[in-house]
């Protein structure tokens, strides 16, 4: 209780002039009618601040994107932070996104396409955001154009890139006309003779195909086989010695030893329904360190809108497993 009412005074004084985060936090928990009191008298508070120092934190962060002084500094911090986070704390959507959010949004109304593609962390996470019940009276940011996210590999990051109806079009190649017929007529000899002709002719060396351009890669590395997306056991799974909310997971996935891999699940999958759970996983991301615990790669799940109900995705196929396979 006094550890609920310390939280609660902190976070107040957090969202004291905050009308817009006020509103947005009330409306992912629910509470109603919108106020500072309901909102830390919330049951579910208290998961929403999962670390009062690390929310602080990103409060602060998000008050520096509003200097014009220090926004590039702050943005190029974000842009390395989120490279591989979905939620900025323990994986799991909290009060510091609200913050940043809200931040972030009237900054990327203003950015162009080449600053879309400079920042595509900050891009794709606001983005993410933005989607989520609780945000859906926000301008859009991308309206009307389909984002897609491409360059998933383990040595390129992910890039936001929207396709153009041209991109999308076959590229026709150019018909051969047919030879006139008196050609084809030729005497046996005349042919021979042109053939001798022909290799004692200068050789036309072959043209040199022009550079890629970054656009040009960009869209070659938007195939879906850029993905590394293996099917796993996990062969054992406990919760996260510093982080309430994450599980820590051993998963065979047929190498010489098994994967770590950090997953934000605690408040949706019992412990015991992951073990020796078949499981898909996105396999080349960089590694990324989760409350002090490196996690390679991503256990894939799905969930619904509102990010309250999510569930593991089932590998298709033949349910049998075999130790030490590799499968794809």
């Amino acid at each position: 209780w006094y550890q609920r009412r310390v939280r609660g005074s902190l976070m107040a004084q957090l969202l004291e002039n905050r009308d817009v985060e006020l509103s947005l936090a009330c409306s992912y928990l629910n509470v109603n009618p919108v106020s500072l009191a309901n909102l830390t008298s919330s049951e579910q508070f208290a998961t929403f601040v999962p670390d009062v120092d690390e929310v602080k934190k990103w409060a602060q962060l998000s008050d520096q994107l509003k200097v014009e002084k220090d926004q590039t500094k702050v943005l190029d911090q974000l842009q390395k932070e989120l490279q591989s986070l979905v939620f900025v704390i323990d994986n799991t959507l909290s009060l510091a996104d609200i913050f940043l959010f809200v931040a972030l949004h009237p900054v990327l109304l203003s950015w162009n396409e080449k600053q879309k593609a400079k920042y595509f962390n900050i891009y794709r996470y606001a983005d993410f955001i933005q989607n989520q019940n609780f945000a859906k009276n926000f301008k859009e940011l991308a309206p009307k154009k389909k984002v897609i996210l491409s360059g998933l590999s383990a040595t390129t990051h992910p890039s936001l890139v929207v396709a153009s109806p041209q991109e999308t079009q076959p590229k026709h190649q150019p018909q051969q006309t047919e030879q006139p017929t008196e050609n084809k007529a030729q005497p046996e000899t005349q042919k021979q003779q042109n053939q001798k002709e022909n290799k004692n002719a200068p050789q036309k060396q072959p043209k040199e195909k022009p550079a890629q351009t970054p656009a040009q890669e960009s869209s070659n590395e938007g195939s879906p086989s850029a993905l590394d997306i293996r099917v796993g056991k996990i062969i054992e799974v406990q919760k996260h010695p510093d982080a309430t909310s994450l599980y820590v997971e051993k998963i065979d996935l047929g190498e010489s030893e098994p994967r770590t891999i950090v997953s934000g699940l605690v408040s949706f999958i019992p412990i015991e329904e992951l073990q020796n759970r078949l499981v898909l996983v996105l396999c080349n991301l960089k590694p990324a360190a989760m409350r002090g615990v490196k996690s390679f790669g991503m256990v894939l799940c799905a969930s619904n809108s509102e990010h309250n109900v999510v569930e593991l995705i089932t590998p298709p196929g033949n349910p049998h497993w075999r130790e030490n396979s590799h499968r794809r």
